[in-house]
């Protein structure tokens, strides 16, 4: 079973090498010398692999059994993990089929399919705990709900794995959600560089490619390496790695009405750029990025006919770019413009959502959020309850799907704090103490969901700071933890 993954993972290769094996190990519960007694002794191909592990007992029973069951795949894993009890594949499968199928949504309480999963997989844990496909499942089951627990895995996984560019990266997954962006910003892209040049294998067949650049440039904007995260972002942006050489390498296919399937590539690549800025508030510069990225793209074989969705959101994006740079030049005319011609690119992008997926969808409502992060801040430029409008914005936010990549890398509750902050300027005594109060809040509550995220530790920092309390050292400390490696110029910002 692992080995028809691993497979299909590496588009149609079954020469032995190392990055299957170890993605065969990532894949299932099977001790790595099995996986290399298997593809050295004997060069198989695909569909000898697939018949080899799909006519072991275990599967043969979980292949009878999906006819016969209403709720499909999930409960006949269960079904074959309470037959054969030992069977580690078996168990981390189930596993995953029940963390793919619970809801994730993090401020949601935790759904009872993802503990059963949890169950299962400490289950594995008890019996091996150096299985790569443990500590990957482990980070998929944990990161929305309880992130701090898996930290042990994100540090194991690729370093047992260090060849396979998923798992290589799969640790980011935590160290970006519990804030260590350091973490994060590993060497999973050269990883997947190294990977692509020994097979001669187009990104586009690799699609993780993107996925883990999109991943590592946000964690590299939160911890000022502007530098290296603009070259990561410009080089998963290049139309040569994201359009295929030929129409019959797209591994999805495309219609000029939707891209639900080439979404994979391109919301990740179009968005990174706009990523690595707007942490920093630098909005011209993602103006000027995303623009000329997305004008490189659009000049290319029709791409925007067979992708109208994912240019929707990339002008939605681009939009919300101008207007708070319009904002932050004090243009509140153009930034209300700028909203306008946001608004209408969500709501031309609306026909492409039919139900819930990764990227169209998920994608679709976080620009609602960004839209209405921007009406705040208009509000409160020109003097309306932008406080208000910020707190729905927050309430949206916390509605939102957990995907990967996260939809916003300035969090909701971030904005709020700054608002307040923004507006206890102007504020005397009791007022402007009340709303330093709520920043505090704020920016507490945005720890909760993303521990020891750089910008908040130094908003906190500078909240205590101007209050003149000793605690302002403490958080500019893990600040400067965070950004040990930062560029010269974002520190000096």
């Amino acid at each position: 079973w692992g080995a028809a993954r691993a497979l299909a993972f590496n588009h149609g290769f079954a020469e032995a090498h190392e990055e299957l094996l170890e993605w065969g190990c990532s894949a299932c519960g099977v001790e790595r010398d099995l996986w290399e007694d298997l593809m050295e002794e004997s060069a198989l191909s695909v569909t000898q692999q697939e018949e080899l592990i799909t006519y072991s007992d275990q599967q043969m029973y979980f292949l009878t059994l999906l006819p016969e069951l209403d709720d499909g795949k999930d409960r006949a894993w269960r079904m074959v993990v309470e037959k054969y009890p030992s069977d580690l594949e078996a168990k981390m499968n189930a596993a995953m089929r029940l963390i793919s199928r619970s809801t994730n949504v993090r401020t949601h309480p935790i759904q009872p399919m993802r503990r059963q999963a949890e169950e299962l997989l400490w289950e594995v844990m008890d019996t091996n705990s150096t299985l790569a496909a443990l500590h990957h499942y482990v980070i998929h089951a944990l990161e929305d709900y309880e992130p701090l627990m898996a930290l042990d895995s994100a540090s194991e996984v690729g370093t047992l794995a260090p060849l396979s560019p998923h798992l290589t990266h799969m640790g980011g997954h935590i160290f970006f959600i519990v804030g260590e962006s350091s973490g994060a910003a590993g060497e999973s892209l050269l990883v997947d560089k190294m990977y692509l040049h020994r097979y001669a294998v187009h990104p586009l067949c690799h699609w993780e490619y993107l996925h883990n650049g999109a991943y590592l440039v946000d964690a590299l904007s939160m911890t000022g390496r502007l530098q290296i995260g603009l070259e990561v972002a410009l080089e998963i942006s290049l139309p040569e790695n994201i359009l295929p050489p030929s129409p019959s390498l797209y591994p999805l296919s495309l219609t000029p009405t939707e891209s639900t399937g080439s979404a994979h590539y391109f919301y990740q690549a179009l968005r990174s750029l706009a990523h690595l800025y707007l942490p920093h508030a630098l909005w011209s510069d993602a103006v000027a990025a995303l623009s000329s990225v997305a004008s490189l793209l659009e000049a290319e074989v029709s791409l925007s006919s067979c992708c109208a969705d994912a240019f929707l959101f990339a002008d939605a994006v681009l939009e919300y770019c101008r207007g708070r740079a319009a904002l932050a030049s004090g243009d509140l005319s153009d930034a209300a413009h700028n909203l306008r011609l946001m608004q209408e690119a969500v709501a031309d992008m609306a026909p492409f959502v039919r139900e819930y997926d990764e990227y169209v969808s998920s994608n679709h409502l976080g620009l609602q959020v960004r839209a209405k992060v921007l009406e705040a801040w208009i509000e409160h430029r020109t003097g309306g309850d932008g406080v208000g409008a910020m707190r729905q914005a927050v309430d949206m936010e916390a509605a939102l799907p957990s995907v990967e990549p996260p939809l916003l890398v300035r969090s909701t509750l971030r904005e709020l704090g700054e608002m307040l902050v923004d507006s206890a300027v102007a504020a005397d005594g009791e007022a402007a103490a009340e709303l330093r109060e709520g920043a505090r809040e704020a920016y507490e509550a945005a720890l909760e969901l993303q521990p020891d995220e750089p910008f908040v530790l130094h908003g906190l920092a500078t909240l205590y700071l101007a209050a003149g309390e000793a605690l302002a050292d403490e958080y500019y400390a893990a600040f400067l933890d965070q950004w040990r490696d930062a560029d010269r110029d974002a520190l000096a910002r």
